[in-house]
């Protein structure tokens, strides 16, 4: 099966839109005091509005037959530096999505190259992102795929006793 990583395009936005939907359901139901209920017009404008940055890269993996197999969502950050860092660009990859019946066949693996071709492209030399701590398999695939761990975010809730 041969699979092609093109830029997204407007028509590939109810694909995108269902599968943004369903990773936020799956971050509402982790941290419902963190994320709010979007809808279906929320998630889509959001994307269109991705789809014209041009900071933004919407990518998307299309099989043969047509069928999108997944997509990359990832944006340039530029941080200014402080007293203890310097200044730094990167490419944030805020979303990556392999649809159940593509995965393990090396698809996540060619979006994560594209997203570093893109940083590549323009003078980036490093690509973040953020995984949460539940999500075992997204974790196990970014350190297959090179990501290493850099440092670690916690949380408690103020009030609450420690157990």
């Amino acid at each position: 099966m041969r699979v092609t990583i093109r830029r997204g395009a407007e028509g590939d936005l109810p694909f995108l839109r269902e599968q943004l939907l369903a990773i936020h359901k799956l971050h509402r139901s982790a941290y419902p005091e963190v994320y709010r209920d979007i809808g279906p017009h929320e998630a889509e404008a959001f994307l269109s509005e991705r789809l014209e940055d041009e900071r933004c890269f919407v990518r998307v993996a299309e099989t043969s037959r047509n069928e999108i197999a997944g997509h990359t969502l990832s944006e340039i950050q530029e941080r200014p530096g402080t007293l203890f860092t310097h200044p730094l660009k990167i490419v944030y990859l805020a979303q990556i999505v392999v649809t159940s019946e593509y995965r393990n066949r090396g698809i996540g693996r060619r979006l994560v190259e594209d997203v570093l071709a893109i940083a590549r492209a323009r003078g980036i030399h490093r690509v973040e992102l953020n995984v949460w701590e539940f999500d075992g398999n997204a974790r196990r695939f970014f350190a297959r795929s090179g990501f290493r761990d850099f440092g670690y975010r916690m949380v408690q809730r103020a009030g609450e006793e420690r157990g």
